[in-house]
């Protein structure tokens, strides 16, 4: 197992730089002595328990203005509607259910030998010539294709 991973270890090349070139047009060799940027790492710290205590000591606001009653719209009194008669459907007699003929009970198992299996009939084979494939064809697999 080892053996196998160290082969396929050495098998497995990495791209060259002129390969990255190709790939990637933009890719620049990085020097060896440039030191290793790190570009917008610094934590930007939020003090949000001094914003919770300024908002807690903030004066508590005035209580709402009572605003006057609105004025009552006086409506006509609704209509009363008769009750809508209910037609009545009329009513379907019953259907009369038949009576299925019945069999008397066979004895279990059945005595005597048992039946011989049903034979399942085969293709039957069509005498003659077997009929010539279509001109240009020359395998099965351009038979398929061709449906």
């Amino acid at each position: 197992m080892l053996a196998c991973l160290l082969c396929v270890a050495k098998v497995k090349r990495l791209p060259t730089t002129d390969e990255f070139r190709r790939r990637i047009p933009d890719f620049k060799r990085p020097r060896i002595d440039a030191p290793i940027r790190r570009v917008h790492r610094h934590h930007h710290h939020h003090h949000t328990a001094q914003k919770a205590e300024q908002n807690w000591a903030l004066p508590p606001l005035p209580p709402p203005p009572v605003l006057p009653p609105l004025p009552q719209i006086p409506l006509p009194p609704a209509p009363v509607l008769p009750p809508l008669p209910v037609p009545k459907l009329p009513t379907l007699p019953p259907l009369p259910i038949p009576k299925l003929p019945t069999l008397p009970p066979l004895p279990f198992p059945v005595p005597g030998p048992a039946p011989a299996p049903i034979p399942i009939p085969g293709p039957v084979p069509v005498p003659g010539p077997a009929p010539a494939p279509a001109p240009g064809i020359v395998n099965d697999d351009q038979m398929r294709r061709m449906g």
